[in-house]
């Protein structure tokens, strides 16, 4: 990149303790073929090497900060986003990967298009389970709107989401740092970006890996459902298509009530609770119920592949 050109991608990696993983992440946005990025860590003051692991690359494209965000991740990302030098915004957590033609593919891609999101299919393997391998594609097939989005998603996947700078600045759009939003408040940043018009961009294109593993975010269910109706609660509080509130509150959750129950079927958990449930969920609203089934159908179809 020469002095003069103007940094393209700031690529935002929030950390804590997560030294073991952290070293292939950064490796990962080394090995880009496009170079024309910045990679900046913010670091939780973890207490083990993750300082250490950082200095050792010797890389001037790395810029490292520290903060207290006490567990809120949000604030390790606004961070990242008001330290930023760049053009666009990728986000990159600490156990994750990228492919070595991403930033290429992606660069493309916003050459050709005008979106203010652009995001990318991944691959996800459960360290658990060695055989288990999926791809997950995000978004909805035909329409990406707002109401999509809070009614059936989350449908985003931080680590393989691009942001248009400009347009979260112009916007104000920072991740929350309400405590209660902790576990999805990567979900409402993009339920915000889709509230003040944002064109997004879904790729089938797999170009990363997620590891999901005993300390990564996703596994942790602490407070998980308390935190994903706190950020259902606010947008539809917010939102503007609908003038009865409770109705869609009871539609939206009802949705991932019969979803979640149907996944514990599909893991041989509490099969019988399961049933009785879903057939509960069935008789309190018949007609929603068979839209809740073709909807979670048209996604299983559509966005998640298994490996062979």
């Amino acid at each position: 990149m020469k002095k003069s050109e103007k940094i393209f991608f700031s690529i935002i990696i929030p950390t804590y303790d997560m030294a073991e993983y952290l070293s292939y992440s950064v490796k990962s946005v080394l090995c880009q073929n496009y170079k024309n990025f910045e990679i900046i860590v913010v670091d939780n003051h973890s207490k083990d090497n993750t300082k250490k692991v950082i200095k050792d690359f010797k890389n001037k494209k790395i810029r490292f900060f520290q903060i207290y965000n006490y567990g809120v991740i949000g604030k390790s990302r606004n961070l990242g986003i008001k330290k930023s030098r760049g053009n666009w915004i990728a986000f990159l957590d600490a156990d994750d990967k990228w492919f070595k033609n991403r930033l290429s593919y992606i660069k493309k891609k916003i050459e050709k298009n005008n979106f203010d999101f652009i995001g990318d299919s991944s691959v996800i393997k459960n360290s658990s389970k060695k055989i288990e391998k999926k791809i997950w594609h995000f978004g909805f097939k035909k329409n990406n709107s707002y109401e999509n989005f809070l009614r059936y998603g989350s449908v985003f996947s931080t680590s393989q989401s691009v942001v248009r700078k400009k347009f979260i600045f112009k916007n104000k759009i920072f991740f929350s740092d309400k405590k209660i939003f902790s576990s999805f408040e990567d979900f409402d940043f993009f339920l915000n970006m889709s509230f003040k018009g944002a064109k997004f961009l879904f790729l089938r294109k797999v170009l990363g890996e997620q590891l999901i593993h005993d300390n990564s975010t996703t596994a942790k269910k602490k407070n998980y459902y308390q935190s994903f109706e706190a950020v259902i609660r606010h947008h539809v509080n917010k939102q503007k298509f609908q003038k009865d509130k409770k109705k869609l509150l009871k539609e939206i959750l009802l949705f991932h009530k019969v979803k979640d129950m149907i996944r514990g079927l599909s893991n041989n958990n509490n099969t019988i609770t399961n049933i009785l449930m879903i057939f509960f969920c069935f008789l309190s609203s018949p007609i929603y119920f068979i839209k809740i089934i073709y909807k979670l159908i048209d996604r299983q179809i559509n966005y998640i592949e298994r490996l062979k």
